[in-house]
């Protein structure tokens, strides 16, 4: 079987050093990152792969770039979350916080 590349979308603004994480079949989140006008951004955008298209997404309290995202599951609730942690701070250093996506909103974990 021959595979082939297909080039990607345009990121919504130069980076590096960000997390990418797979909400569901339809929707990923870009997290952070060192972009062409911050060092270390606290933003976040939503990828649409039906629509190919970014929407900017909730910041985070803290912006990093050389941190981890997953997503985890209540096992209680079996609801899913987003959750980001450790990485860089340009003005903190390195980072022990951890931070969980709820109701679209970024909260510090526990």
């Amino acid at each position: 079987m021959i595979k082939h590349t297909v080039q990607g979308p345009e990121l919504p603004v130069g980076m590096t050093h960000h997390s990418l994480v797979q909400i569901n079949s339809t929707v990923s989140l870009l997290i952070g990152g060192i972009t062409s006008s911050e060092y270390s951004s606290p933003k976040t955008y939503y990828f649409d792969h039906i629509k190919q298209q970014f929407l900017q997404g909730p910041e985070l309290n803290i912006g990093r770039y050389y941190h981890t995202s997953s997503i985890i599951t209540d096992q209680i609730t079996d609801e899913k979350y987003v959750v980001v942690s450790g990485g860089m701070n340009n003005s903190i250093g390195v980072l022990d916080s951890a931070e969980v996506l709820i109701n679209n909103k970024w909260r510090f974990g526990m």
